[in-house]
């Protein structure tokens, strides 16, 4: 195992902050990237992270030479190991339990087997940079959008066939959950069946920025900065108002549902209540790109290329 490259230095914090009665959000670590972070990916089965790293430092003479690594990250002991490297800047993760999966700016999709991280599968791309890909239950299908894009594909990595899915308006986010295909559009949002392959419902959701699912409810970010959370028959249960910008990121675990925005804060909410718990302002400088949950900890990454790893404890 190495160190992460580009990691400047660890901070260990003893601070805390209340967000309930009995809990407390401590601050565990400060984590200071020299180089640019693109994506960070969580399974929530262990305290480890995969992180795409912008490395200049392997062509220190070769300023132009510029590597795109995808790393793997464990929280509890700072370790790391190098998954993949690229030319072309990664743009999105997948993880099943089988494997994990990368996409690029160039549309191209690597499959490695999970946990020996061989790779198993490849996808050449057509030029055209994969927003988002998620597998599918099975793990057999992967499906991906194109940033910008009316468009979805399904990509079978068995037959390698790939279908498309028109969606005719722009694709701002997806969520696969059980046979239900979820579409955040810019415009009204879709439920698509993942067996029909086609439209079943449409949503009153515009400017959709992030989806996500806490339990059996759904999380819908919107661009105006609105937390809608919604039934399992997409009826609105409550809209939470706590930033006043884009939602960037939403995750939820068994507890705690967590929303970051372009306002520079994070909020945690109850899953069950769904009240506000607590609201960090101050904790990055600029955007809060990624609010996730690992087994043990809340992970946050902003702007600043600071990551941060919380624990809430009682």
């Amino acid at each position: 195992m190495k160190t992460l490259n580009g990691l400047l230095f660890i901070l260990i914090f003893t601070n805390f902050y209340k967000i309930s009665a009995q809990e407390r959000l401590f601050l565990e670590k400060t984590i200071k990237f020299k180089n640019y972070i693109a994506n960070i990916k969580s399974d929530k089965k262990s305290n480890k992270i995969l992180i795409v790293e912008k490395d200049e430092s392997i062509f220190p003479s070769k300023k132009s030479k510029i590597y795109y690594k995808t790393i793997e990250y464990d929280l509890t002991n700072s370790t790391s190991f190098v998954i993949d490297s690229s030319k072309v800047e990664m743009s999105s993760i997948a993880i099943s339990n089988a494997f994990i999966s990368t996409a690029d700016y160039d549309g191209n999709i690597k499959v490695f087997n999970l946990p020996s991280y061989k790779l198993a599968k490849y996808h050449a791309g057509n030029g055209e940079w994969i927003y988002k890909h998620m597998f599918s239950q099975n793990s057999n299908d992967l499906y991906y959008i194109n940033a910008y894009e009316k468009v979805a594909y399904k990509w079978n990595t068995i037959t390698n066939k790939v279908d498309s899915l028109v969606v005719n308006k722009q694709i701002n986010d997806f969520l696969l959950s059980d046979d239900l295909l979820i579409f955040g559009n810019f415009q009204k949002s879709e439920i698509w069946s993942e067996q029909l392959q086609k439209k079943i419902l449409e949503i009153p959701f515009e400017n959709v920025s992030n989806l996500s699912k806490s339990n059996d409810s759904y999380l819908i970010g919107l661009s105006s900065g609105i937390l809608v959370v919604a039934n399992n028959k997409f009826e609105i249960i409550k809209k939470i108002d706590t930033h006043f910008k884009s939602v960037l990121s939403i995750d939820a675990n068994e507890n705690f549902i967590c929303s970051s925005s372009l306002d520079q804060s994070f909020a945690i909410y109850n899953t069950s209540t769904l009240e506000l718990i607590h609201h960090e302002l101050n904790c990055h400088r600029g955007r809060i790109d990624f609010a996730l949950f690992t087994k043990d900890y809340l992970v946050t990454f902003g702007e600043d290329q600071n990551l941060k790893v919380w624990s809430i404890k009682n």
